[in-house]
């Protein structure tokens, strides 16, 4: 089974439908799910409405996680799940991808802006749709350690602080 992998993004500005809301960064936890919900961008509300009542989108979707970024690379790599964390990539309807540190870890202390992850999530939200499993709320995204680590190993001052700015829902 071949893996999504990351898309490099050329053209015009994909058109964000849905944004997580948050005043600066998320933290990534080191021992679980770290769910961010979606909220409607300005009128996108009724695209997502369409997505919900199983309508296929018109135009590609992109899921992008914006500004990744770590003081240290945590030994393990992300997963990307849309709606629920559950199950192991190949096998969950809801796995997108995974995300990398190679090239996120921060410098000198600042001006670094982090890394953006995109996915086409296109086939796989029309495949959800099929099978019923779109999401009928809105719309959430896990991201999780592929190997977490134990409450007394993430509490190390030494331990890595993966973070990241925002997650979108864009049309591409």
């Amino acid at each position: 089974m071949v893996l999504p992998v990351p898309l490099q993004v050329t053209g015009p500005e994909p058109r964000v439908l849905a944004a997580s809301v948050h005043h600066s960064s998320y933290d990534l936890s080191l021992q679980g799910p770290t769910e961010v919900p979606l909220e409607p961008v300005d009128d996108a509300g009724r695209t997502l409405g369409l997505l919900s009542e199983g309508n296929p989108p018109e135009s590609g979707l992109l899921l992008t996680v914006e500004g990744v970024r770590t003081n240290l690379p945590p030994d393990t790599p992300y997963r990307i799940y849309l709606d629920h964390a559950e199950g192991e990539p190949g096998e969950s309807p809801y796995f997108v991808g995974w995300i990398s540190f190679f090239g996120s870890v921060e410098t000198g202390g600042a001006g670094h802006g982090g890394q953006d992850v995109t996915y086409d999530i296109t086939d796989q939200v029309r495949r959800l749709q099929a099978a019923s499993l779109w999401p009928q709320g809105g719309v959430t995204v896990a991201i999780t350690p592929s190997t977490p680590l134990t409450a007394e190993l993430a509490a190390e001052p030494s331990a890595p602080r993966p973070t990241f700015e925002r997650v979108t829902l864009s049309t591409s």
